[in-house]
């Protein structure tokens, strides 16, 4: 266990791990298995499940991944600090960027920070739900997972890996286009071409820069 926790801490690192990746995952899983965290039996009104199994908002047919409650490590330790943050109760986070027509196109659609939140309002009105733009420790809460790895699909980069999908189930949390996310001090734009490891890319942003939206739902 010792040894696990060592590996995460460099993945959370950002050291780069790719050479032992696949071997790490194969005897991680076999030793400790990583328990799916099931979402609530009650779902809030206005989420619903449908028959292939995916959650969605019921008006707007919004497609949403549930993220667990946990400890999640977070960060960089060449860029920022390393640090753990304790997500008591779990989210639903939506499965695609969402553009301004409620649709979750395959082509990502940019819009300003004003607009983001106009969208999350207008969904909010619509579904009779709190919905808002991630924090920047929920996106990457969402994109990195309880393992704390540096990319999505795991922690060595890969080309063409940038569909797979998050831990949770997400789509497309890093690409060419950015997402809005913010803080209580400052709106950042994550998962954007620049750099894909989720734990360094969490850069400061203006106002009027264009975006991708992907909403989060509190239980």
């Amino acid at each position: 266990r010792e040894e696990i926790e060592n590996h995460v801490l460099r993945c959370a690192a950002g050291v780069d791990t790719r050479w032992v990746d696949r071997v790490w995952w194969w005897a991680y899983t076999l030793t400790i298995p990583i328990i799916p965290s099931l979402p609530p039996k009650l779902l809030p009104e206005g989420i619903v499940i449908g028959d292939d199994g995916i959650f969605r908002l019921a008006l707007t047919e919004i497609e949403l991944v549930w993220v667990g409650p946990g400890e999640y490590w977070l960060g960089d330790e060449r860029i920022n600090d390393l640090y753990r943050v304790d997500e008591p109760d779990g989210f639903f986070i939506a499965r695609l960027p969402v553009a301004q027509d409620y649709t979750q196109p395959a082509a990502l659609s940019g819009m300003t920070w004003q607009e983001a939140l106009d969208l999350c309002e207008r969904i909010t009105a619509i579904e009779q739900l709190s919905v808002s733009l991630p924090s920047t420790d929920q996106w990457e809460i969402a994109a990195r997972g309880v393992d704390s790895r540096r990319y999505p699909w795991g922690n060595g980069y890969e080309s063409g890996a940038v569909g797979l999908s998050a831990p949770c189930g997400a789509l497309q949390m890093v690409g060419d286009t950015p997402q809005w996310t913010c803080s209580a001090e400052d709106v950042y734009l994550s998962g954007g071409a620049a750099d894909r490891h989720c734990g360094v890319h969490k850069l400061s942003a203006s106002f009027d820069e264009q975006a991708a939206v992907r909403p989060v739902i509190r239980v």
